[in-house]
């Protein structure tokens, strides 16, 4: 069975250094990495390994450093010549491309809210753009996202006061559930709005007036009362 992981090894070295790249845009020095050829243990591997790093060459992409002398052979150092084209050359776009995309999909959901819901909105999208997480969100998680601004949006209306999580979650969502999913980045985002950064939990609900009540049970068929 050929090992999938191996055989694209050239490509996860291209997409560790565009994340690289993409992580710290405004260095002043290219993301560069040394290949691992203790993982290619065939030539075959190996040669599809120099055929993947060579294309991007070829594209523009990126630089390859060879050894010297009897390392002739084996590359040195692949370093990032433009992050742009590398992602182009890999077929996909860009992390500031995608996080655009992603704030301009959120952004009508954000605006029901009021202004400060879009300023937090802005600064995910700013670490999207750096193919990093927000608040545990990827850029990837577009469906979480639109539930985190919903429910945020919903908050900054005053419309969780007096309600329980689950009536709630309905009213903002349409999912009895979504606010459960989302309840440790709410409190996390909310106590610093509320100037109480890492504040507990039951302190930021308390805060926008959401009862957390526990589920009720429910009992059918006859009772009987002890003691008394």
């Amino acid at each position: 069975m050929t090992d999938v992981r191996m055989t694209d090894a050239g490509v996860e070295l291209l997409e560790r250094l565009l994340e690289r790249s993409e992580r710290n845009p405004y260095r002043s020095w290219s993301a560069s990495a040394a290949p691992d050829y203790d993982r290619l243990s065939t030539a075959q591997q190996m040669s599809r390994f120099h055929d993947q790093i060579t294309a991007a060459e070829r594209f523009g992409s990126v630089e390859v450093k060879w050894g010297k002398r009897d390392q002739g052979h084996l590359i040195e150092r692949v370093v990032v010549r433009d992050a742009e084209l590398l992602a182009r050359h890999l077929g996909r776009p860009t992390a500031p491309a995608t996080a655009q995309r992603v704030r301009d999909e959120l952004l009508p959901v954000a605006a029901t809210g009021e202004p400060w819901v879009i300023t937090l909105l802005d600064d995910m999208t700013a670490r999207w753009a750096r193919s990093e997480a927000a608040y545990r969100l990827t850029a990837g998680q577009v469906d979480a996202a639109k539930e985190f601004f919903s429910l945020l949006a919903s908050i900054s209306r005053e419309e969780a006061r007096g309600l329980d999580a689950r009536t709630f979650s309905k009213k903002a969502t349409n999912d009895t559930k979504a606010f459960d999913r989302h309840a440790s980045r709410l409190a996390a985002v909310l106590g610093v709005r509320i100037g109480q950064p890492g504040a507990a939990a039951d302190v930021v609900w308390t805060h926008i007036g959401l009862e957390r009540f526990s589920h009720p049970i429910h009992l059918r068929g006859p009772c009987r009362r002890w003691g008394g």
